[in-house]
């Protein structure tokens, strides 16, 4: 009898440091970025230490399923509560609201091959885009 094993290891799932030499920007580069990523087929839990320029820091926290839903944000300012979609193994599409107005729009694109993940982000006001970049992490 022959047992095949159809698992694939989860993408998204590890920890993750940011690299600011292969991000693109147009925000204040943070001192430190570190996101810790729990991941499967149907939901995501994110934990998020960030050190602004300045050096105050926050943590932000999300547990979501990738069902569209708004779930809550902890610790975030730009965004009250998040939607997630998993458009494939590889990707994850995120629409953030503040007091139920869309602020963010975000996709994460992971690469296993080179163990990076890319997260493409856009912040709007009054649905016009205010600050948008491309931030770049690898394996921590």
């Amino acid at each position: 009898m022959v047992v095949t094993n159809n698992f694939q290891r989860e993408p998204f799932a590890g920890k993750w440091r940011f690299n600011a030499e292969l991000s693109t920007m147009c925000t204040p580069t943070p001192r430190s970025w570190i996101q810790e990523i729990s991941a499967g087929p149907e939901e995501v839990v994110v934990r998020e230490e960030i050190v602004r320029p300045n050096g105050t820091g926050m943590v932000r926290w999300v547990r979501a399923r990738f069902d569209g839903v708004d779930y809550p944000v902890q610790g975030a300012q730009a965004v009250d509560t998040i939607a997630y979609t998993r458009t494939d193994q590889n990707s994850i599409c995120g629409i953030g609201k503040k007091d139920g107005k869309v602020s963010v729009t975000e996709t994460f694109l992971a690469d296993p091959t080179e163990g990076k993940l890319t997260l493409i982000y856009n912040y709007l006001l009054d649905e016009q885009s205010v600050a948008h970049g491309v931030a770049v992490f690898e394996v921590a």
